[in-house]
């Protein structure tokens, strides 16, 4: 229907490219404004919000995540996940570091099968936003209410892997959303806000769609037969007007091309744009460094690589 992007070369302004139109029967075209959920291009975004209280000294990287939700200080690890729930005390505490490079044995409701899956939603660990249509195998669940109860639930459950043997997608971002919080004394949608989208002008970027910006929103639509016809979110009236459950720091946040493509010009910048700078340049390199445990099975990796830092690859 519609695509976007922007092309930049180093620090220099992008140049924007763009075709097709907002949806199927609409004649608006896509352009660098348009609105986008953009979701796993969140977990980026989380993790360079972690890597700033880092380099505030409120969160160590290799600190126990129990410091800040204690519900994780007793792990457990399933010892047959796709058949029960049986499980054994884990042989690592999961750190931060672990939870920036998805190998902090925690996994995602919709990338495993057997029992794990099952408790995930029925206790309402469902990080994503959607009205049912985008994920018909899972059933009616009601979500956690917020970051505090999605983390304080999660950590009820037992792992699939020990930290830090194994490379696994994860909701770590979204866990990772809580330990901002938590860090910060003030919510996530504030730290982000406050500390990244004000100071880098990204004024379309956001977990909910104000009414006033809804002629900008794309349509959504879902794969059958090999043709992308299922209308899954119609930007006239997307479930994105109302507020999520709580802020999904791995596939939550819309943004448009222009938008992200400033925080992408940061990251070239190694934290800062021109003379706005976000954080210092060594905390930027960190962060685009490889920061895998040493050791790690790469083998559940999305894309080949030796290497992995905070939420990107």
């Amino acid at each position: 229907v519609g695509v976007a992007g922007s092309l930049g070369y180093g620090v220099e302004q992008a140049e924007f490219l763009a075709a097709g139109t907002l949806s199927r029967d609409s004649e608006t075209r896509v352009d660098a404004d348009s609105l986008f959920r953009i979701m796993s291009m969140s977990k980026p975004i989380t993790g360079m919000a972690v890597m700033m209280l880092i380099e505030d000294g409120q969160i160590g990287l290799d600190q126990d995540l129990a410091d800040f939700v204690p519900g994780f200080a007793n792990l457990r690890v399933l010892t047959d996940p796709t058949r029960s729930m049986e499980s054994r005390p884990a042989t690592t505490r999961i750190t931060i570091r672990h939870l920036l490079t998805h190998t902090s044995g925690l996994g995602y409701f919709s990338r495993i099968q057997g029992p794990l899956r099952d408790e995930y939603i029925r206790l309402g660990l469902v990080p994503v936003q959607m009205d049912g249509k985008s994920l018909p195998d899972v059933p009616d669940f009601e979500y956690a209410p917020d970051l505090g109860a999605f983390a304080d639930r999660l950590a009820t459950l037992p792992l699939l892997a020990d930290p830090g043997t194994q490379w696994r997608y994860s909701m770590s971002p979204d866990l990772l959303g809580r330990v901002v919080e938590v860090a910060s004394r003030t919510t996530f949608e504030a730290f982000l806000e406050e500390r990244l989208f004000a100071p880098l002008g990204m004024k379309s970027t956001f977990f909910r769609v104000p009414k006033s910006e809804a002629r900008r929103l794309t349509w959504l639509y879902g794969v059958r037969d090999g043709r992308a016809d299922v209308l899954i979110d119609a930007g006239s009236s997307s479930v994105h007007f109302d507020p999520p459950p709580f802020p999904f720091g791995g596939s939550g946040l819309l943004s448009s091309p222009r938008d992200y493509d400033r925080f992408l010009l940061m990251l070239a910048g190694e934290g800062a744009i021109g003379t706005t700078r976000v954080m210092r340049r060594e905390t930027a390199r960190t962060a685009m460094s490889n920061l895998l445990p040493p050791g790690v099975d790469m083998a559940g990796a999305l894309v080949a690589s030796k290497g992995f830092g905070a939420l990107g690859s």
